[in-house]
């Protein structure tokens, strides 16, 4: 336990000893008090079990994921009732997890760009052969040919087109739509993204509603806009630091993320705000147009993507943001996605 929780074992006094015992709750660190006493609560007062087979506890200075299971116990020697609190350090298993999805994922998408490749070299090859024989058939006089050349290549132009147009089909995300929970969803981001060099000098400010129920979503697809919105929150930090050179010892790179849920619309609320670079009232009319970036290199397709993934999940995704101040994006999701008979009728 003390491993587990990094606690240092000269700070805590045991039932028996002398002065007053511990109590585990106050040896946690502040971010992490209320989660705790809201599930040992939580047991206390339905007297059934509790189980969390993915927790993310913060000791400090490391993240570990850690599997919670606390048992009511009745009727104790004194007569009072108590719990017993189980907890397993599985970080290396979560670790692994992520190792071996993210290698299937590159096995897939290797074996779908050779694929691709295979396809597209078959038009441009007909298309180059033909060209070349254009040139060679005019050398030659031979103008009817040079005609059937042109004719094939451009053919051969259209069929990569309308390959290029079915791939771009093919991507366009078909939701998978699952009950999960969000706590876990944005826990399990932050865990593998806080380990990336670009985000250990931001201070990270967590506060999500411990009673938001499982959303039903597309889980892929929407921890793929959670991760582009705080990659976007990470440059804009490291911009601002940039610009502000030799006086930036006072600014502290900072990401805030909030997630409430309102029982009356049956909505989840999502936010995450920086204190960077911030934007113009210009670029903020653009920041959903595809194409539109402002980053060296940028295809101008990330917010746009966001935005489409968003709204297929009937939901809606905003943007605020004010020069040298931040930014801040606010995710609204429903609870429940109509059923599939439904959307058609709509």
């Amino acid at each position: 336990a003390l491993e587990i929780f990094d606690f240092n074992k000269n700070d805590i006094v045991c039932i028996g000893q002398e002065g007053e015992p511990s109590y585990f709750t106050d040896l946690l660190i502040d971010e992490e008090k209320a989660h705790w006493q809201h599930m040992i609560n939580q047991v206390i007062t339905s007297k059934q079990e509790f189980a969390d087979s993915r927790y993310f506890h913060n000791t400090g200075y490391l993240e570990k994921a850690l599997s919670i299971k606390i048992s009511p116990i009745k009727q104790l020697p004194h007569s009072s009732d108590g719990m017993i609190i189980a907890v397993e350090d599985i970080t290396d298993k979560v670790i692994m997890e992520k190792y071996v999805i993210l290698s299937e994922k590159l096995v897939a998408k290797g074996e779908l760009a050779a694929s691709i490749a295979h396809e597209l070299n078959n038009f441009l090859a007909i298309a180059s052969n033909n060209a070349e024989l254009i040139s060679i058939n005019i050398d030659r006089g031979n103008y009817e040919k040079v005609k059937f050349n042109a004719s094939a290549v451009v053919e051969n132009v259209h069929k990569i087109k309308r390959f290029v147009e079915n791939l771009m089909d093919f991507s366009r995300p078909e939701s998978e739509i699952i009950s999960y929970d969000l706590k876990h969803l944005i826990e399990d981001l932050l865990f593998s993204l806080r380990t990336q060099a670009r985000f250990k000098t931001t201070h990270f400010t967590i506060d999500i509603d411990p009673d938001i129920p499982n959303i039903e979503m597309d889980v892929g697809q929407v921890q793929q806009v959670l991760m582009n919105l705080l990659n976007n929150a990470a440059d804009a930090n490291e911009e601002k630091a940039i610009n502000l050179g030799s006086d930036n010892k006072s600014y502290k790179q900072e990401i805030i993320i909030t997630a409430k849920y309102d029982k009356t619309s049956e909505q989840v609320t999502i936010r995450i705000s920086d204190n960077g670079i911030g934007m113009t009232p210009e670029t903020l009319d653009k920041i959903f147009n595809l194409h539109f970036t402002t980053k060296k290199g940028g295809h101008g397709l990330g917010l746009s993507n966001c935005k489409t993934i968003i709204e297929q999940h009937n939901g809606e995704l905003l943007c605020e943001s004010e020069p040298g101040i931040g930014t801040t994006f606010t995710i609204t999701l429903p609870h429940f996605q109509p059923k599939q008979e439904e959307k058609t009728v709509r």
